[in-house]
């Protein structure tokens, strides 16, 4: 179906009278901040009459737009409704713990790999409720009977805003591997 599009659109745009075509595309952050530029750039060099609205959500919001027909197309880092969408697996990700590089920290920074329990003593530096990312870390919790409620920790929206925190020692967190940290 996809191709048959493709196709489409390689013939229309070809002609003058061409129509103007707007995609919009809601992703959750990562991919957005970080995996679509790159495709958004080769995309539009093929079709460059293509007009893109790419949209920063967290994973919730994305699938919620998606299902609500606000965006025609979605990437998102968890699955969302999932028995109501369609989805497609592009990549795996993988999460990492960002900790300050300061004294206060060394414990952590001395080993190779850490717990969640092992973050209890420190500041946990999140992202907000519907993030993947956050989704991922509470159910890692879970599994070893820990709650979020039990840590203290500071929300934020953005996981750029989330690696300054991180980089003036205001705790640790953890994040997509993809966002280079």
């Amino acid at each position: 179906m996809l191709d048959l599009r493709t196709r489409a659109l390689a013939e229309i745009g070809q002609s003058p009278d061409a129509v103007r075509e707007e995609l919009t595309v809601a992703a959750s952050s990562v991919p957005c901040q970080y995996l679509l530029p790159r495709t958004v750039a080769a995309f539009v060099r093929q079709f460059p009459a293509m007009s893109i609205s790419l949209r920063q959500r967290n994973s919730h919001t994305a699938c919620d737009d998606i299902f609500q027909y606000r965006c025609q197309l979605g990437v998102a880092g968890e699955k969302h409704l999932p028995d109501k969408l369609a989805y497609l697996i592009l990549l795996k990700d993988e999460l990492v713990i960002a900790v300050p590089y300061s004294e206060e920290f060394k414990p952590l920074l001395t080993k190779e790999k850490l717990t969640v329990a092992e973050l209890s003593a420190y500041r946990l530096l999140l992202r907000e409720p519907g993030s993947a990312t956050r989704s991922l870390l509470e159910r890692a919790m879970a599994k070893t009977g820990l709650v979020l409620q039990s840590y203290r920790h500071t929300v934020f929206d953005s996981q750029e805003t989330i690696k300054q925190a991180v980089r003036q020692g205001l705790g640790v967190s953890v994040l997509s591997r993809r966002t280079d940290a």
